[in-house]
């Protein structure tokens, strides 16, 4: 706790000074309270009564600059630092986290806003499984995790430089089973707090973006591959990789947004020497045709050029093998557009993904790219 309370005045001071002569930069501390929810018959330690924490959130509220940023109504770009008490320092222990986040806006006038935040980051967790000294840990396999944050915040404002905040949301944490176990802790949110810019823009200043937000073609199609790798039945065993191929045709709404819809291939290794290895797979093309999944999907991509973030949902196509969290898949991309080659339409990206089923991560991946 002393740490995160010296990290954050330090990063106070060091903010203070930048905010002086760079506009519309505003730090927001809040206040968590939670609740972990117990999502699997797997998870073996007591539920605590409640979490609690602290975050701090230094934010660009984009005001024009950008030409994106009147497409997107001026969205708030955000790095936060928190700390997170999980409510059973021998077998949680806390959650100290680094979060690039989003907020847009969903609805409301100048003084009074409803928000929506996206963000995802690491998260260094001090309490994780081990078969002597911690066993009921059956949520996390190691140290270092992915954090995910969805929320929905209410803005009111107190004066021309401060606002107060509040929202509730939910919060997630794990490996992508790159360590097992991976059951992933979820916790479910409410935060207060206030938001400060000592240097804002007037609401009559921001500059709308002349640059025609129409694309030039409503449809196109991109492509992605991507390398996961997860640990199979034993914690501390091998590593086995997945590999991940998509194709999908584009909708596209705007230059901010668009829709895909399209067909994803998995390859799963590990799968692929368990079935090798036991009585169901008599043959290696039997146990490879068994470790691919085919899947279908559909997606939302926002843009915040260069960056985007792309919402997906999907079901499998196949019906020879067990789905343990059900048929329909969720992921959460984070991806970074390369700067555009002079005279050529496409683009190539690089990105990170997080699939889940229900509130379980399965993998985190990296991934190339390109759309057209």
């Amino acid at each position: 706790m002393k740490r995160i309370l010296c990290l954050t005045w330090f990063c106070f001071w060091v903010f203070l000074m930048q905010a002086q002569w760079t506009k519309n930069i505003s730090i927001t501390p809040q206040v968590t309270f939670g609740k972990i929810i117990n999502h699997s018959p797997k998870i073996l330690y007591p539920i605590p009564s409640q979490s609690i924490g602290l975050t701090t959130n230094f934010v660009y509220k984009t005001y024009g600059k950008q030409y994106w940023n009147s497409w997107q109504k001026y969205p708030e770009l955000g790095v936060q630092f928190g700390y997170l008490n999980l409510g059973n320092r021998e077998i949680l222990g806390n959650a100290y986290s680094v979060l690039p986040n989003i907020s847009l806006k969903l609805g409301g006038k100048e003084h009074t806003q409803f928000r929506f935040v996206v963000g995802t980051g690491v998260a260094w967790l001090t309490k994780k499984f081990d078969y002597n000294t911690n066993p009921l840990q059956t949520a996390i396999g190691s140290h270092l995790n992915n954090i995910t944050v969805l929320q929905f915040n209410w803005h009111t404002r107190l004066s021309e430089r401060i606002k107060a905040t509040a929202g509730f949301g939910l919060t997630h944490f794990s490996n992508g089973s790159s360590s097992l176990p991976n059951l992933g802790i979820n916790v479910v949110t409410g935060q207060v707090g206030i938001q400060w810019t000592p240097n804002p823009v007037p609401q009559n200043e921001y500059i709308e973006s002349i640059v025609d937000p129409k694309p030039k073609h409503k449809f196109g199609f991109t492509t992605h591959l991507g390398l996961a790798f997860v640990e199979q039945a034993l914690p501390g065993g091998p590593k086995f990789p997945i590999y991940i191929a998509s194709l999908g045709g584009i909708y596209k709404i705007s230059k901010a947004q668009q829709l895909i819809l399209g067909a994803e291939l998995e390859y799963n290794l590990s799968d692929y020497y368990f079935l090798l290895r036991s009585t169901e797979a008599p043959t290696e093309k039997v146990a490879r045709d068994a470790a691919t999944r085919h899947l279908v999907f559909i997606g939302d991509e926002f843009f915040f050029w260069p960056f985007s973030v792309l919402l997906q949902a999907g079901t499998y196509l196949d019906s020879d093998f067990e789905f343990n969290f059900g048929r329909i898949y969720t992921k959460l991309s984070s991806r970074y557009y390369l700067p555009a080659i002079h005279g050529i339409d496409t683009r190539f990206f690089v990105g990170v993904q997080l699939k889940a089923h229900k509130l379980a991560a399965e993998y985190i991946s990296l991934g190339i790219g390109m759309m057209l």
